[in-house]
């Protein structure tokens, strides 16, 4: 049996969850007018950590050499003949059915239903890209880009994306604490933790699915060890030990995101109203980061909350691909966006093209990316 697309429609009866993923993003136009575009403020964020990274304004720098680490040459025949949308969709339904039926194998009615799931949530990202690509509202050889190789890879940005400016002799010395502050949250906290990548997961495991992540930055120039006690502290007066899932490194490190909160659909507004107004209460915005997280939301200093790619990722995970973080998505846009504005400059016989040069069409790109991954670059969400 061959894994098609064929007698399904993007109006199938799906959970709420799928129904609509991509089909309700809209135009860029529609509220351009009564609403600023958000992903711009997340675009020009990492344009300036890399800007102020590397230099990219300065006169003596080569603006090809800075320009190939961001956006890597390509050509153009790489992404059509023979890798066509047509063909590019046909292998991914092929993976698709290929890993659900070797994950669900010994238990064929999972099997079945899970199939049907995947050929419907396939076939609605599928309609909306290509009425997208037809519109001109996304370039086809964007498309073509992202649904063949996007996915939860690092690029060149990503480590500019994370980075906070930090002495690491003194960060290495602060260690000390932070592991006496993490070690005591890890023995008083009731349930398993789960490893990954250095990562330490905290009730991954408790019901529901992840909407959005919060992201809290300690100064790690201050005392990030008082930073996770104030977490620590936070979590057993509002009662909500066993409610939150959250991750941490178990050593500290140059990275933004200090405390990592998933959002479940099973958390009330309540709840995290809750946590995080009484997170305030017991840390001063003196020992978070003034920079923060590049999210296009920010709750208050050092705070700040980003959409879960979890419409893109529910579509990777059915192939059995690496899926994104909200970090590695946004890395993968931002290089992507510069590919294909570096591209189409060159098709137009544009010269001298340096990240300056491009970057306002870059963000358009950035913008359509953004959509391949189901994310509405109006708000983000």
């Amino acid at each position: 049996m061959t894994l098609t697309t064929e007698g399904y429609h993007k109006n199938d009866s799906l959970d709420n969850d799928n129904q609509n993923v991509y089909t309700n993003l809209g135009s860029d136009s529609e509220k351009k007018e009564s609403m600023p575009d958000k992903s711009d403020a997340v675009f020009n964020k990492v344009y300036q950590q890399i800007a102020t990274e590397f230099q990219l304004e300065h006169p003596d720098w080569s603006g090809e050499q800075i320009l190939d680490k961001i956006a890597p040459k390509f050509s153009v025949t790489q992404w059509t003949i023979p890798f066509s949308r047509e063909v590019i969709y046909q292998d991914r339904l092929v993976r698709m059915e290929s890993h659900i039926r070797e994950r669900y194998k010994d238990n064929p009615r999972v099997l079945a239903a899970t199939l049907q799931t995947a050929i419907k949530y396939f076939n609605i990202m599928r309609t909306a890209v290509d009425e997208k690509v037809r519109n001109g509202e996304i370039d086809p050889i964007l498309a073509n880009t992202f649904l063949r190789y996007g996915s939860g890879h690092r690029h060149f940005s990503y480590s500019t994306i994370i980075k906070q400016r930090v002495n690491v002799e003194e960060l290495h010395s602060k260690n000390v604490a932070f592991r006496q502050a993490y070690q005591d949250l890890y023995n008083s906290f009731p349930k398993e933790s789960i490893e990954d990548h250095g990562f330490i997961h905290f009730n991954a495991r408790i019901p529901g699915e992840v909407d959005k992540r919060i992201y809290i930055s300690a100064d790690l120039n201050n005392n990030p060890a008082a930073v996770l006690r104030a977490f620590q502290q936070t979590l057993d007066e509002t009662g909500l030990t066993n409610k939150i899932y959250f991750k941490l490194l178990d050593e500290l490190s140059i990275r933004q995101d200090f405390i990592i909160i998933y959002v479940k659909n099973s958390n009330s507004q309540e709840e995290i109203n809750k946590l995080i107004t009484t997170f305030q209460k017991n840390c001063s915005p003196a020992l978070l980061s003034e920079k923060g997280v590049i999210a296009a939301t920010e709750i208050s200093r050092g705070i700040s909350f980003a959409p879960e790619p979890k419409r893109i990722n529910k579509l990777l995970s059915y192939e059995g691909r690496e899926i994104f973080s909200y970090n590695s998505l946004i890395d993968t846009c931002f290089t992507m966006a510069f590919q294909i504005a570096r591209l189409r400059a060159e098709q137009l016989g544009e010269i001298n093209l340096t990240p300056k040069a491009l970057k306002d069409k870059a963000n358009v790109y950035f913008k359509q990316a953004l959509q391949m991954a189901g994310i509405n670059p109006l708000t983000m969400t």
